[in-house]
């Protein structure tokens, strides 16, 4: 496990610390459409603050893996879009009741997505052919629709 790892996996507790003092700050009712946005939201930015360190690491030290181009795409980039698609879809047609939130929820929400986010950090999805695999640091792929 690298430092930037262990720093990473170091402040998914430190940030659901943070989401259970600010518990009083937040609404306690919400519908599933907007914790559904929220929470893939939340994902999305988790990837993209890994994603500008890997950039500023990048700039300091010499890459020693060459960049190849593939056609996949990150799981958890895929599945952040897919959460913001089906939560904004879910708020503008009204869909779906509100929900009482108790003290714990932004907590356990904060830990339970920063956690499924770091799990999901190295694995893509490659279209041709399909499957799912391990691709530690993608930062040396460059997509492409051409096989």
């Amino acid at each position: 496990m690298t430092r930037y790892e262990k720093i990473e996996l170091a402040s998914i507790p430190a940030l659901g610390l943070g989401a259970w003092l600010a518990t009083p700050l937040l609404p306690g009712r919400m519908s599933f459409g907007t914790l559904l946005l929220v929470a893939a939201v939340l994902l999305l930015l988790q990837g993209l603050v890994r994603d500008l360190a890997l950039l500023a690491r990048s700039k300091r030290e010499a890459h020693s893996t060459p960049e190849k181009a593939a056609r996949c795409l990150c799981i958890e980039s895929a599945v952040g879009v897919t959460g913001v698609a089906a939560g904004l879809i879910l708020m503008g047609a009204g869909i779906g009741r509100t929900i009482e939130l108790p003290v714990w929820t932004w907590a356990a929400l904060a830990v339970g997505v920063t956690g499924a986010g770091f799990a999901l950090k190295d694995y893509v999805v490659t279209l041709w052919p399909w499957r799912i695999r391990r691709e530690a640091d993608h930062l040396n792929l460059i997509f492409t629709w051409k096989r």
